[in-house]
């Protein structure tokens, strides 16, 4: 048996560096998956949200892993957040519940200006959704349910023995669009159903809309706190989401071996 892996944080006044040799990656891969999962979480338990320096340390670390890990960490980042929104409306004090940020939010307003003048979103690049599948036991979903009685009512009736039957798609009322190269799609219709099928991990969907985001790559960085438009090195959003400041970089760093390889 492989003797047990460990990362070495060296806390310094500068910040915390990590060290890993060559030794250590390789052992990572006689982990078994769950095992791997927990090991690459609790390199981020380390982390300061407060300091672009120890932001910058982390993601080098994870530049010592492999792209297929590093989805791995993306997805169990991610999947906090997926469960989050959804099990809020239950804790709302109401039986409505506003979510203060959902859907591509999650990183900043794709609809705020470049320095051209032009929207963050005219650098997506739209691809054929024909034949696309999501699965939504697999794949990044990221619905947001307003309504704690909508979402009762799919949970009561959607299921193999309920009247509803089993979850199935519904083209008329489910909208998702898909973002690659992170893989994440956001509900822009059928937020509670959908819920239901995520939480039940049963069912496929086909995106509306397709789109390759890497462009953002080429044009916005971030260091944990802010987001920056690299021509100007001039901040124009807060990071709301820690996790997804990380998975932003972490989708840079992944993206950036593809395109080399």
């Amino acid at each position: 048996m492989s003797s047990p892996v460990v990362w070495t944080f060296s806390v310094q006044t500068t910040g915390v560096f990590c060290s890993v040799n060559k030794t250590v990656i390789d052992e990572i891969f006689y982990l078994q998956r769950e095992e791997r999962v927990q090991f690459l979480l609790n390199l981020f338990k380390a982390k300061s949200k407060n300091s672009p320096i120890e932001f910058k340390a982390v993601l080098n670390c994870a530049k010592k892993i492999s792209s297929e890990d590093i989805k791995l960490l993306i997805n169990s980042l991610a999947k906090k957040k997926q469960l989050e929104l959804i099990g809020s409306i239950s804790a709302a004090n109401n039986s409505h519940f506003n979510h203060a940020r959902k859907g591509e939010d999650l990183f900043f307003n794709i609809y705020d200006e470049l320095p051209n003048g032009k929207l963050i979103n005219s650098l997506f690049n739209e691809l054929d959704a024909k034949d696309k599948k999501v699965d939504l036991k697999t794949d990044m979903v990221f619905a947001w349910p307003w309504e704690r009685k909508r979402l009762s009512t799919c949970s009561t009736y959607i299921g193999r023995e309920n009247a509803w039957g089993e979850w199935k798609e519904d083209p008329l009322n489910h909208f998702i669009i898909l973002w690659e190269p992170f893989g994440f799609s956001w509900v822009k219709g059928g937020n509670h159903s959908i819920s239901i099928g995520v939480l039940r991990e049963g069912g496929k969907l086909s995106p509306r809309e397709y789109y390759d985001v890497s462009p953002l790559f080429d044009h916005i960085y971030t260091d944990g706190l802010n987001y920056y438009f690299k021509e100007t090195d001039k901040a124009f959003s807060k990071v709301y989401e820690y996790d997804f400041a990380l998975i932003f970089e972490l989708g840079r760093i992944m993206h950036s071996r593809e395109a080399n390889t």
